[in-house]
């Protein structure tokens, strides 16, 4: 009789433990993420000097744009350029205010940028 007891005890903790594994579970609602919005840019920051332990670069930007006209150096180097329609037409590099190489850009049919050096 003891067995018979036992048998119908575990054959309902068997149904039970069926039943509750086998229930289904309702998946969390979870709110979708949102993206964060932030405030369009208003203005553009631009460098305007470099620096390091022994060599200071400062910029120079045509006003209202972010082209650069003038790059000079603490050791005496510096750098003008001139554009022509947006693109860079000549730069001319002077060392202690006296040019020594002259860099010139023209733009070639299939939009790329073709350079010429001289000194």
């Amino acid at each position: 009789m003891n067995t018979l007891k036992f048998k119908y005890v575990l054959t309902i903790i068997g149904i039970i433990f069926l039943t509750a594994s086998c229930k289904k579970n309702k998946p969390n609602e979870e709110k979708p993420v949102e993206p964060d919005i932030k405030d369009p840019v208003k203005k553009q920051f631009i460098p305007i000097k470099l620096e390091s332990e022994n060599l200071d670069i400062n910029l120079k930007y045509i006003e209202k744009s972010a082209l650069i006209s003038e790059v000079n150096s603490s050791d005496g180097y510096s750098v003008k350029i001139s554009y022509l329609d947006q693109l860079p037409f000549e730069c001319l590099k002077y060392k202690s205010n006296i040019p020594f190489k002259s860099i010139y850009f023209r733009k070639t049919a299939n939009t790329d940028l073709k350079v010429t050096f001289s000194t």
